[in-house]
């Protein structure tokens, strides 16, 4: 008697019959549930082992293995007590248990190799396993079923009893993953474990055979059922138990790595196949998105630079910089460290480091600026423009054009910076700077090589006509007044060009050239430009030739001293001399003062000539019987020395001149630039008995202020004022004004350049004190004098000797 477990008709139908009429849809629906949960807990202990090695790795594939096995095996029998055959049953114990084994045994290779060959194809391959450990597991056990009859197999629904579970088994581990995906994969293996089952049953027939009974060591029904349900329910707790111990460290890890994590200056970001999964705030801070949004976004495609998405995508990525793009379409310069922590699987997980070097950037930008250029005007300095230069120049010869050079002097700077301190000054530097920018052609180069120096390259054009028509320009910005402290002050500038390659093919000498031009051109008369002329070269080579002389004649005693009288207007009494230095040099004959003592300022032999010039007039002085004043110029470079008073009171002790006979001038620029400090050297000064004369008064912007400021001795009436008072009546009046303010002042008024007859009846009818001047005597050697001053006749003789 033939007993199908299903009616005959379609095959889908079949297998519906066989669930619904012939099982109890109660424990059908209890399989269902054991087998969901065994494969949520199976898959979630799958994905334990992601990330894990070594025995912690076998452990939880262990784990998997037996949750799974054990789980798909109290499916398989509670479906089987599902089944209603009318009939008695039973189970072989060997073959039952064999199932169990060949169950877990299988499940463990499928889930092994899934888990640890690395492709993602073998995870594939593993779910292909496991589900033919499902079948070979079902199939076992069916082996095991004793009933009274014998077992017909259709093979057409065991083949596809094998098919359906194989495939979706593959299925569930290939997109198994967390959260929603292992919901889904959990889905997917239920359906592949209950879809082999019935369709293996209904692919199965009883043949009904009287001489066959069910033995009696055959387990009963209801024993297997509590076996299969303590079994199930003691293999699942552990691997639940083992899930919620390991998933509370691994929580609490986390949160102590979030905590280490946010605490980081650097980006961190984790990612799975270059999707992040996690991030810190300062990464997040970085891009410009909250933790929520960044997360899920593709990291190279969505936040790299393209040059740091090429590597990346190449896989070669380990430390590099490049641009992060933030959501707002700005980049962010970083340095990203990645290193791989999980390649099992066709998994690809990474943790970045990212460090923002926007700080470093804009540090190393500015010392390459600072490098580059001039700290207090911002233009190209002396090295930057010497590298412009020389490639100006390279691109001319090749090009067959020209580059003009253009250096630029600053006219009355030093006075400015005298008068009204250093700030000041950098002060009419910046507006300087900036009126001359803007002068400037294009492809024009400005740099300051220092002081007060500027210099322009202007490649290429039409020349020397470019360059001419650049310099006036620039010296039309530099017209306007500057506003220095209060005061409206005329600047001016001075230029000198040159042009290359034709007056020089060499950077150094182009630039050379340009400042012999420029010295041509303050030579004769500031606020003016001279192109260069080969002529300038040698008259600039035969400055430097004087100046070397100009060192040897004073560190051999060849230079000599004129003196100029001072007389006592209204007594016609000479009250002292001046001294004054001369150059008698033995092949260019006389040199006069105008032309060595600017070499001297500009070589810094000032020094060494100011302090010859006062140890040889109080020594010249010391021998006069008469005891009249010597009046003896201090230079500002002089007046900047600290040690002033000491080396005038050593020279006045080496020569034996008393410090009552000595008046050291001084011009009022030498004290403005410091008022306090040349106030404290004056008096010091005085201290030694000396009296202090200011020169050249009414030239300066604040002589009132200065006199205010320290007593002096005397004051001096320049030359300009005395010289036109027969001609013009402001003159009169500034003369008049300076002498009422001597008398108001207690102070000795000496009037310079007396030329005329009529000059000094005006100065004696305004009771001026002093004077000197070409109308009582042009400055002489003191020979002419020794009459005068007494001066003994050995000393007469043997100077007349010496000269």
């Amino acid at each position: 008697m033939l007993m199908p477990f299903a009616a005959k008709g379609g095959r889908v139908l079949r297998v519906y019959n066989c669930v619904v009429s012939e099982h109890d849809v109660r424990l059908v629906i209890l399989a269902a549930l054991i087998c969901l949960v065994s494969s949520y807990s199976a898959l979630r202990l799958f994905g334990r082992t992601r990330g894990e090695a070594g025995l912690s790795r076998l452990g939880w594939l262990f784990l998997t293995s037996l949750a799974a096995g054990v789980g798909t095996w109290a499916t398989h029998f509670v479906a089987m007590l599902a089944f209603r055959p009318a009939l008695p049953t039973a189970y072989e114990p060997a073959l039952t248990l064999l199932s169990l084994f060949l169950a877990i045994g299988s499940m463990g290779l499928g889930f092994w190799a899934a888990a640890s060959l690395g492709a993602a194809l073998w995870r594939w391959v593993g779910g292909a396993v496991v589900g033919a450990g499902v079948g070979l597991m079902h199939y076992t056990g069916m082996e095991a079923f004793l009933v009274p009859g014998h077992l017909t197999w259709e093979g057409g629904y065991v083949i596809a009893s094998l098919l359906l579970g194989v495939a979706l088994t593959a299925i569930a581990l290939g997109v198994t993953g967390k959260g929603r995906r292992l919901a889904i994969a959990s889905t997917i293996l239920t359906a592949a474990i209950a879809g082999l089952h019935f369709t293996g049953m209904a692919a199965v027939s009883i043949t009904l055979d009287p001489a066959i009974f069910v033995p009696q060591r055959g387990m009963e029904s209801g024993v297997l059922a509590i076996g299969v349900a303590a079994g199930a329910l003691v293999i699942l707790g552990v691997g639940t138990l083992s899930l919620l111990l390991d998933q509370r460290s691994r929580d609490a890890g986390e949160q102590r790595l979030r905590v280490l994590a946010e605490a980081t200056i650097e980006g961190i970001v984790i990612t799975e196949n270059d999707v992040i999964l996690d991030a810190n705030k300062s990464f997040c801070d970085m891009i410009g998105l909250s933790r929520e949004a960044a997360c899920g976004m593709r990291f190279a495609r969505d936040v790299l630079g393209p040059a740091l998405q090429t590597h990346l995508e190449r896989g070669s990525v380990d430390r590099l910089e490049g641009d992060l793009v933030r959501a707002d379409g700005a980049t962010v310069p970083v340095e990203i460290i990645a290193r791989a922590f999980d390649r099992a699987a066709g998994v690809n997980r990474r943790v970045f480091a990212i460090r923002d070097l926007r700080q470093e950037k804009a540090a190393e930008r500015r010392i390459r600026f600072l490098a580059e250029h001039d700290v207090l005007t911002g233009l190209a300095n002396r090295a930057t423009f010497n590298e412009r230069l020389a490639d100006a120049l390279a691109h001319a010869f090749d090009q067959g054009t020209s580059v003009a050079v253009l250096c630029i002097d600053l006219d009355r700077f030093k006075e400015i910076n005298d008068l009204f301190g250093h700030a000041a000054g950098d002060a009419v530097l910046v507006e300087a700077a900036r009126r001359m920018r803007h002068a400037l052609g294009p492809n024009d180069i400005l740099a300051r090589l220092g002081g007060d120096e500027f210099a322009i390259i202007q490649p290429g054009g039409l020349q020397p006509q470019g360059a001419v028509a650049l310099a006036q320009r620039v010296m039309e910005a530099m017209r306007p007044d500057f506003e220095v402290a209060g005061h409206a002050v005329v600047i001016g500038a001075s230029i000198g060009l040159s042009i290359g390659p034709e007056d020089g093919a060499e950077p150094d000498r182009l630039l050379a050239n340009a400042d012999t031009a420029l010295y041509r051109a303050k030579s004769e008369g500031r606020s003016s430009f001279r192109c260069f002329e080969p002529e300038m070269d040698s008259e600039l080579r035969e400055r430097h030739a004087l100046a070397a002389e100009l060192r040897r004649a004073i560190a051999h005693n060849q230079l000599t001293l004129a003196y100029q009288p001072q007389y006592n207007i209204a007594s016609s009494e000479l009250v002292g001399f001046e001294a004054l230095v001369r150059w008698h040099h033995p092949e260019r004959g006389s040199i006069p003062p105008s032309v060595f003592v600017p070499i001297a300022e500009e070589t810094g032999q000032i020094l060494a000539l100011g302090d010859w010039v006062l140890r040889k007039a109080c020594r010249d002085a010391a021998s006069w019987s008469r005891p009249v004043k010597i009046a003896v110029n201090l230079s500002p470079a002089q007046f900047q020395q600290p040690n002033l008073p000491e080396i005038v009171r050593g020279i006045l002790q080496e020569t034996g001149l008393p410090g009552s006979r000595l008046e050291l001038e001084v011009t009022e620029t030498v004290l403005i630039r410091d008022l306090p400090r040349a106030v404290s050297l004056l008096r010091r000064l005085k201290a030694l008995g000396i009296r202090i004369a200011m020169d050249d008064f009414g030239t300066g912007y604040s002589s009132l202020a200065t006199l205010q400021a320290f007593p002096f001795d005397k004051i001096k009436i320049d030359r300009s004022f005395v010289g036109q008072v027969e001609t013009h009546p402001q003159a009169v009046a500034i003369v008049r004004a300076v002498l009422s303010l001597g008398r108001s002042l207690g102070m000795g008024v000496v009037a310079e350049g007396v030329e005329t007859a009529g000059q000094a009846k005006f100065l004696a009818e305004e009771a001026c004190d002093e004077a000197q001047g070409y109308l009582f005597s042009r400055p002489r050697p003191i020979e002419a004098f020794a009459d005068v001053v007494g001066l003994p006749p050995s000393t007469s003789m043997l100077d007349r000797a010496a000269a």
